[in-house]
């Protein structure tokens, strides 16, 4: 459509349906956005739109203008729109325009800007309230209470804030929460154990980069549709508890309600589609090393990330029962013990990271059967003994430093066959070793034998060519003995003649 916002649109006052999303914009968004009075669905997303949100018609239902360089803040004019996308914007101010909603609100979403203050308290009168992001701002203070009363809450996001305080108690009510994201503030205290009894719908629970201590709860295991787990960088102590298995016991994707749902039945030219995919949610995780944003591929993700606690003793064999999990992170604990000899049996595993533990002994060798893992380390461990073969765990270079005792490729050190801890592998062992020290025998082999016929050769045949004298002495020493040879021969053919014909 170009840069420059189509002006043409101004004149079509019967529009109750617009989509200008993905296009490449670049102007000043227009006021005269206001005047389209029976405008209902309103999309300028993934554009570079600049200016002030303009004011718009109370028509509206639904309106996103998220992914734009708008400023400013948000004013009552936008307090009649049920789903409201402004994510990814530099827009400022607080966020009290959340209060003075005058109709069902469904959809909020304000992450990713520059909102400052606290979450107002009357949050938790807005009726029907059923997603709220409020993620990547400036947002401090205590979570309040009054947010327990939103009972139809399926998705809260007030990940990387300043909030501070303990737990909310109050969210215990939120029995229908299917994504609780609280990570990256400065939350304090523990772990409730009601989260497992209470909130048994969570599919992504993220609680990482706070201040929690205590253990881990075991009722955190009652969480049967739960996808993602993360609870790394806090003070969490204790040990990993054995029943995790019984997670991800009833995978389902995760997705926010249709928009269908939204009061709305009637389909707008396939408006809804666009807007699907707009509020699909989204999460920030740690994979394979590095901080990525999922949005659409969220649903196919399982993982568990306990990494950067206070965790002890050993890693449960019980966890290796988690055959859909992708991603299981330990890393940076006080962890010890060995690596479960069942940890082959993760056959959906494509990151793994042990690193930064005191873990001991072989690494199993059901870890090589292993056909998706993309990313392993095991570094800074006690681990020693051979390394299992396999085409993969010999390509993670780094996957292993810190770790003296450890041999084979692609370390640079030799696996020897008598080596303690190497048993499990040892018959695989043998056969490399003894194919590797029949490889030396055969070059030393063929390697003497050139020489013995370079030197043999050239030592009788150079000399021969080289002095006269020599060469007819050599000849006429053969001459000598064909000649002896010869007569021996005819000799003994004429007695065998005649002994023959005595007979």
């Amino acid at each position: 459509m170009g840069t420059k916002f189509p002006n043409w649109l101004q004149t079509q006052t019967k529009l109750d349906t617009l989509d200008v999303s993905n296009n490449e914009i670049s102007d000043l968004i227009p006021q005269w956005l206001t005047n389209l009075s029976n405008l209902d669905f309103l999309s300028a997303s993934q554009n570079r739109i600049r200016g002030k949100l303009p004011n718009i018609p109370s028509t509206l239902n639904l309106l996103d203008f998220s992914s734009n360089l708008l400023e400013g803040s948000i004013s009552k004019n936008y307090s009649g729109v049920s789903i409201l996308n402004l994510s990814k914007n530099k827009l400022s101010g607080t966020i009290s325009v959340l209060c003075t909603n005058s109709s069902i609100l469904y959809h909020y979403d304000l992450s990713n800007n520059f909102f400052a203050g606290e979450i107002p308290d009357c949050l938790g009168k807005v009726y029907g309230l059923n997603c709220l992001n409020l993620a990547n701002n400036n947002l401090f203070g205590e979570i309040p209470s009054s947010i327990g009363q939103l009972n139809f809450m399926v998705s809260l996001h007030l990940r990387s804030n300043m909030f501070y305080g303990e737990f909310p108690v109050s969210l215990n009510n939120c029995t229908s929460l299917a994504i609780l994201d609280l990570g990256n503030n400065s939350l304090t205290g523990c772990i409730p154990t009601w989260i497992g009894e209470r909130l048994k719908l969570l599919k992504i629970l993220c609680l990482d980069s706070n201040d929690l201590k205590g253990s881990i709860p075991i009722n955190i295991c009652q969480l049967h549709s739960i996808q993602i787990i993360d609870l790394s960088s806090n003070h969490i102590s204790g040990s990993i508890p054995t029943c995790l298995n019984s997670l991800m016991t009833k995978i389902d994707e995760v997705l926010l309600p249709n928009l269908t749902a939204f009061g709305n039945s009637e389909r707008k030219y396939g408006i809804e589609d666009s807007f699907n995919e707009d509020l699909f949610d989204s999460e920030w995780l740690i994979w394979k090393g590095i901080k990525v944003e999922y949005g659409k591929d969220l649903k196919f993700m399982k993982l568990i990330d306990l990494s950067s606690n206070k965790l002890v003793g050993e890693i449960p064999v019980e966890i290796t029962d988690l055959h859909m999990l992708n991603s299981l992170n330990l890393s940076r604990n006080k962890l010890t013990g060995s690596i479960p000899d069942k940890i082959g049996e993760m056959s959906s595993l494509e990151n793994l990271d042990l690193s930064n533990n005191q873990l001991s002994r072989a690494i199993p060798m059901s870890l090589a059967s292993i056909s998706f893992l993309a990313h392993l380390d095991l570094s800074n461990n006690n681990l020693y003994g051979c390394i299992p073969l396999g085409t993969q765990l010999q390509g993670f270079s780094e996957a292993y430093q810190g770790n003296p005792k450890l041999r084979w490729p692609p370390l640079p050190t030799k696996c020897h066959r008598s080596e303690p801890g190497n048993a499990p592998q040892q018959g695989r062992i043998d056969e490399i070793e003894d194919d590797e020290h029949w490889i030396i025998w055969d070059f030393d082999f063929f390697v003497s034998m050139a020489l013995g016929f370079i030197l043999g050769f050239w030592g009788v045949s150079g000399t021969l060519i080289l002095k006269r004298s020599w060469r007819h002495s050599y000849f006429q020493f053969l001459e000598d003995k064909k000649e002896k040879l010869s007569t021996a021969i005819v000799i003994y053919g004429a007695k065998l003649k005649r002994g023959m014909g005595a007979r």
